[in-house]
Protein backbone atom coordinates (compact mmCIF):
# COMPACT_ATOMS: atom_id res chain seq x y z
CA UNK A 1 0.00 0.00 0.00
CA UNK A 2 1.21 3.38 -0.82
CA UNK A 3 -0.34 6.37 0.96
CA UNK A 4 -2.89 4.03 1.36
CA UNK A 5 -4.29 3.33 -1.96
CA UNK A 6 -3.24 0.35 -3.52
CA UNK A 7 -2.59 0.82 -6.98
CA UNK A 8 -1.17 -2.21 -9.55
CA UNK A 9 2.59 -1.83 -9.30
CA UNK A 10 5.33 -4.00 -11.16
CA UNK A 11 7.87 -4.40 -8.17
CA UNK A 12 9.94 -6.93 -10.90
CA UNK A 13 10.67 -7.12 -14.40
CA UNK A 14 12.64 -9.71 -15.48
CA UNK A 15 14.44 -9.67 -19.03
CA UNK A 16 15.65 -11.60 -21.62
CA UNK A 17 18.57 -11.94 -20.71
CA UNK A 18 18.27 -12.55 -16.63
CA UNK A 19 18.82 -8.95 -15.70
CA UNK A 20 15.72 -7.35 -13.84
CA UNK A 21 14.65 -4.28 -12.92
CA UNK A 22 13.01 -3.86 -9.36
CA UNK A 23 10.55 -0.78 -8.31
CA UNK A 24 9.20 -0.73 -5.04
CA UNK A 25 7.88 2.79 -3.32
CA UNK A 26 8.78 3.66 -0.02
CA UNK A 27 8.83 7.07 1.87
CA UNK A 28 12.05 7.67 4.17
CA UNK A 29 12.42 10.00 6.39
CA UNK A 30 15.99 11.27 6.80
CA UNK A 31 17.40 12.63 10.24
CA UNK A 32 20.96 14.83 10.03
CA UNK A 33 23.33 16.45 12.63
CA UNK A 34 23.24 20.14 11.66
CA UNK A 35 26.12 22.14 11.45
CA UNK A 36 24.81 25.89 11.99
CA UNK A 37 28.30 27.95 12.49
CA UNK A 38 26.82 30.30 9.54
CA UNK A 39 23.09 30.72 10.77
CA UNK A 40 20.87 31.57 9.18
CA UNK A 41 23.25 31.41 5.88
CA UNK A 42 23.97 27.39 6.74
CA UNK A 43 24.26 24.84 3.99
CA UNK A 44 23.85 21.14 5.15
CA UNK A 45 23.78 18.40 3.47
CA UNK A 46 23.19 14.05 4.26
CA UNK A 47 23.86 11.47 2.88
CA UNK A 48 21.59 8.27 2.42
CA UNK A 49 22.98 5.01 1.21
CA UNK A 50 21.20 2.55 0.29
CA UNK A 51 22.79 -1.56 -0.10
CA UNK A 52 22.44 -4.97 -0.58
CA UNK A 53 24.87 -7.37 1.39
CA UNK A 54 23.34 -10.59 0.75
CA UNK A 55 24.42 -10.81 -3.06
CA UNK A 56 27.61 -9.78 -4.14
CA UNK A 57 27.88 -7.37 -6.96
CA UNK A 58 30.55 -8.98 -9.27
CA UNK A 59 28.52 -12.09 -9.89
CA UNK A 60 24.62 -11.17 -8.80
CA UNK A 61 23.51 -7.78 -7.83
CA UNK A 62 24.72 -4.36 -9.05
CA UNK A 63 22.50 -1.52 -8.05
CA UNK A 64 21.89 1.02 -10.37
CA UNK A 65 19.90 4.43 -10.73
CA UNK A 66 17.60 4.64 -14.00
CA UNK A 67 17.24 8.48 -13.46
CA UNK A 68 19.19 11.81 -13.42
CA UNK A 69 20.38 13.70 -10.00
CA UNK A 70 17.99 16.50 -12.27
CA UNK A 71 15.19 14.36 -12.99
CA UNK A 72 15.38 13.07 -9.33
CA UNK A 73 15.27 16.15 -8.20
CA UNK A 74 12.46 17.96 -10.10
CA UNK A 75 10.01 14.68 -8.64
CA UNK A 76 11.13 14.76 -5.07
CA UNK A 77 10.33 18.78 -4.79
CA UNK A 78 6.50 17.22 -4.55
CA UNK A 79 7.34 15.08 -2.15
CA UNK A 80 9.61 16.96 -0.05
CA UNK A 81 7.83 18.25 3.33
CA UNK A 82 9.50 21.65 4.35
CA UNK A 83 8.08 24.53 6.56
CA UNK A 84 9.88 27.26 4.72
CA UNK A 85 12.88 27.52 6.21
CA UNK A 86 14.63 24.74 4.03
CA UNK A 87 15.52 24.73 0.46
CA UNK A 88 15.82 21.50 -0.89
CA UNK A 89 18.66 22.51 -3.64
CA UNK A 90 21.00 20.17 -4.72
CA UNK A 91 21.11 16.13 -4.83
CA UNK A 92 24.33 13.80 -5.65
CA UNK A 93 24.43 10.40 -6.83
CA UNK A 94 27.08 8.31 -6.38
CA UNK A 95 27.18 4.33 -7.24
CA UNK A 96 29.84 2.47 -6.40
CA UNK A 97 31.34 -1.20 -4.85
CA UNK A 98 32.58 -1.65 -1.15
CA UNK A 99 34.51 -4.81 -0.78
CA UNK A 100 33.63 -6.58 2.60
CA UNK A 101 35.44 -9.94 3.32
CA UNK A 102 36.91 -10.00 -0.33
CA UNK A 103 33.36 -9.54 -1.87
CA UNK A 104 32.13 -6.67 -3.32
CA UNK A 105 28.65 -5.29 -2.88
CA UNK A 106 26.71 -2.43 -5.18
CA UNK A 107 25.55 0.40 -3.14
CA UNK A 108 24.31 3.78 -4.58
CA UNK A 109 24.55 6.72 -2.19
CA UNK A 110 22.48 9.95 -2.48
CA UNK A 111 23.51 13.33 -1.07
CA UNK A 112 20.94 15.33 -0.16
Amino acid sequence: RVNGQNPELNYMVLMHNGSFNSTRPFQVTLTCSLIILKFPFDTQMCNLTIASFLYPAVTDFVMKTRRTPAEIMKDSQSFFLTDGEWKFTNLSITEYTEILDDKGFSLVTYGV
